[in-house]
């Protein structure tokens, strides 16, 4: 009974409530943008807690302030069950491994989560492997290709519903392929279970990746945003886009256009459209952690957005609006132009141009191949100068230790 209620929106509604109303009574202050991050100041540095319904974590630079802060949480919540608590450099949160053991960096893992889907796989697609997660046919649909059966549907469906869980949130080099898989899970047919094993075969070779993220310490977060033109079988365009902060991607977007473009610069302004909604939260989110903090380095975080694109048409129409138009983009839905508004306002710093054998969004508009898929994959993933087996070396003997 009490499991069943446990998984109900409305419990987990209440608990926020009792939650967040604890957390505002021991003087903490809610994010502005993010209504699970509380943040409140002990001894001059900030106390950060986030949750996902009673699974919280914490961070400040003295371990004490945290002892004393599951004290408290103790208090409230650990009168009928014991509260489970793990304090150090390594943590498994909601599946992903965190772990700070590199200075200045965090790295994020999920070994278990993808064995585990590598395990329950059939055979025929983990029969061998793959060093790329997909060919250049991945947005292109074979109508002649059987349709799966319904056990085979339900397993694609299965598989694609966990890979993107995973692409979300510690593999961004899968994120092109997983997308367009779900949009083939109402409807499989023999041709997407195949590209389906390219990416587990993809998945079993790189199992060791990890995604490693740093700061540089200027409080500037840089998009790449990319958009690929009319690749899709309706001829739509497709989307990419990474922010960075120095070292890794913090977030990264592949996703296909709402809408038909009539040229690549058309689509590369519908693209940074597409992004905006994440642009302009994240650096309210960023602005809302650091307010009140009497630090000018982090007062920083979040005042200066660069935009960086390889479409220099694209660019000027960003920069001067549709009055800047001519007689080939005049069609142009004005709405795409709220990026020339930020722009104007100071919102968004600058919009400048990126070489496109330099732009790691490139990765996610389209199945690259060879040096530049290794390349971007590298800066997408934060690989530079990073040794990546380590972490799974690190994990492998964790288990050989029970």
């Amino acid at each position: 009974m009490i499991k069943a209620v446990y998984g109900t929106l409305l419990a987990a509604i209440i608990f926020y409530e009792k939650l967040s109303n604890h957390l505002r009574r021991h003087g903490f202050v809610c994010n502005d943008y993010d209504m699970c991050t509380f943040n409140k100041m002990v001894n001059g540095n900030q106390l950060t807690v986030q949750f996902h319904v009673d699974d919280l974590k914490a961070s400040h630079r003295d371990p004490k302030v945290l002892k004393e802060f599951v004290n408290q949480l103790r208090e409230e919540f650990g009168k009928e069950h014991q509260l489970s608590e793990n304090i150090g450099k390594l943590h498994d949160y909601l599946g992903i491994t965190i772990d700070y053991s590199l200075k200045g960096k965090v790295v994020f893992t999920m070994f278990d989560y993808l064995e585990d889907i590598i395990v329950e796989c059939p055979d025929d697609l983990k029969k061998a492997t793959s060093i790329f997660p997909a060919n250049d046919n991945l947005f292109k649909l074979n109508e002649d290709s059987p349709r799966l059966d319904n056990k085979k549907s339900d397993l694609f469906h299965q598989i694609t519903a966990r890979l993107l869980f995973a692409a979300k949130r510690a593999r961004p080099d899968i994120q092109v392929c997983v997308p367009f898989l779900c949009t083939r899970v109402k409807d499989p047919h023999e041709d997407n279970y195949k590209k389906l094993g390219q990416v587990i075969k993809y998945v079993q070779e790189t199992i060791h990746l990890p995604l490693v993220i740093g700061a540089d310490g200027s409080g500037n977060l840089v998009w790449n945003i990319d958009a690929a033109f009319a690749v899709h079988p309706d001829c739509k365009s497709h989307t990419g886009a990474v922010l960075m902060m120095g070292h890794g991607a913090v977030l990264s977007i592949s996703s296909k256009q709402k809408i038909n473009t009539k040229s690549s610069t058309e689509a590369e302004l519908v693209g940074v459209d597409d992004a905006m909604t994440f642009v302009m939260w994240m650096k309210h989110f960023f602005q809302s952690q650091v307010k009140g903090l009497n630090d000018p380095k982090l007062n920083q975080y979040g005042k200066h957005i660069i935009i960086e694109q390889d479409n220099t048409s694209a660019i000027q129409l960003e920069r001067n609006g549709w009055k800047s138009s001519t007689k080939r983009t005049k069609h142009i839905d004005v709405r795409y132009f709220y990026i020339t508004d930020q722009l104007k306002s100071g919102a968004v710093s600058e919009v400048v141009y990126k070489p496109t054998e330099d732009m790691t969004s490139d990765y996610l508009t389209k199945a690259l191949q060879g040096k530049l898929f290794i390349k971007h994959r590298k800066t997408l993933m934060g690989l530079d100068g990073i040794d990546e087996y380590q972490f799974y070396r690190k994990y492998k003997e964790s288990q050989k230790k029970g």
